[in-house]
């Protein structure tokens, strides 16, 4: 690893220390996902582009649901996982051609929405 990848891997960790300590689980024990204080969450942490990133793909089907979408919890609808992605890190998500789109998220910013969306 590079210089610089070591120190955004430590920024990543120290960022999800901040995220664990500062999580919403009054949302999580009430059954109900917070998306506001989530997006402002995501805004609190550090520009992704300087932080190792995740590309989370979607694939569509040509009525425009939800196909596939990669990182989603196992306990999530994929349509659902792209809802909740959508109303939390909407500016990540960038549109492709041939019925596909991508969130580029930091490891950070994925740990969030993890964390929130685990019972």
């Amino acid at each position: 690893m590079s210089e610089s990848e070591l120190q955004a891997s430590g920024a990543v960790k120290e960022d999800q220390a901040t995220i664990s300590r500062e999580a919403a689980p009054a949302a999580q024990t009430r059954g109900i996902l917070d998306t506001a204080a989530l997006a402002a969450q995501f805004e609190a942490i550090a520009d992704p582009a300087k932080q190792a990133e995740v590309v989370v793909q979607v694939r569509f089907k040509p009525d425009g649901k939800v196909n596939t979408i990669n990182e989603r919890p196992s306990h999530i609808e994929a349509q659902d996982w792209f809802d909740i992605l959508c109303r939390v890190a909407g500016r990540n998500y960038q549109a492709l051609a041939g019925g596909r789109g991508a969130f580029r998220l930091s490891f950070a910013q994925l740990a969030i929405l993890r964390e929130a969306v685990e019972y």
